[in-house]
């Protein structure tokens, strides 16, 4: 597999996350695995792209290898997590990277880190 950037993850971001998760707390004990996952995809250099536009200039990449056992796509599946748990995905790719560096901007996580 070629490290061209146009492979494919699926994002989730972190308050998704939680709210899956606390959603999975009040199901039944039977209900099995479910998928958390944003249900939508983005290439690599959607990514650095949408990272240039919140930086306002562009950012300097790395490329590395390619690692033994990597997909070209993932995409989680979210449909029976709406069904089973109630729970949907709000938050999309640009939105949560936007939240993320804002949060990394404040000087308590810059102490803190």
């Amino acid at each position: 597999m070629a490290k061209n950037g146009h492979q494919r993850r699926d994002f989730t971001y972190i308050d998704d996350a939680v709210a899956a998760t606390i959603s999975a707390a009040g199901a039944p004990i039977d209900t099995g695995i479910v998928n958390v996952g944003g249900g939508a995809n983005a290439s690599l250099l959607d990514v650095i792209n949408i990272a240039n536009r919140l930086a306002g200039r562009e950012i300097q990449i790395h490329a590395d290898n390619v690692r033994n056992g990597d997909v070209l796509t993932t995409r989680a599946d979210p449909r029976r997590a709406q069904s089973v748990l109630g729970w949907q995905p709000t938050v999309d790719l640009p939105t949560g990277m936007r939240v993320q560096m804002r949060a990394l901007a404040q000087p308590a996580y810059r102490t803190a880190a």
